[in-house]
């Protein structure tokens, strides 16, 4: 290859890297189809809270699930999980909100 194409194919490649890509249009009724299945999520993890059932909470969460309390270390797996809930509502824990921001 001669000098001058590697350093138009090295151009190229450093001036790519500057483009922004382009995305795809965002529908907003796609983005409120997308809020609206956040809201149904987080009032579903309220249910058994307030039904006092930690297996049930642990059942929201997938095999690998990682929780990540506040000022603890990291929670991994549905049973360590199940176990930390069941924690806090045997301390009295009546209610769970969760809130989109």
């Amino acid at each position: 290859m001669k000098f001058g194409t590697k350093l138009l194919a090295i151009a190229f490649l450093l001036f790519s890297a500057f483009v922004p890509l382009r995305s795809a249009p965002v529908n907003e009724l796609d983005i409120a189809h997308i809020r609206a299945a956040i809201e149904a999520g987080n009032l579903k993890f309220g249910e058994p809270v307030r039904k006092g059932d930690a297996a049930a909470i642990a059942a929201l969460y997938s095999e690998d699930a990682t929780l990540m309390p506040p000022d603890s270390d990291p929670i991994q797996g549905k049973e360590t999980i199940q176990a930390y809930f069941s924690g806090g509502l045997q301390m009295g824990i009546k209610d769970a909100v969760l809130t989109r921001l």
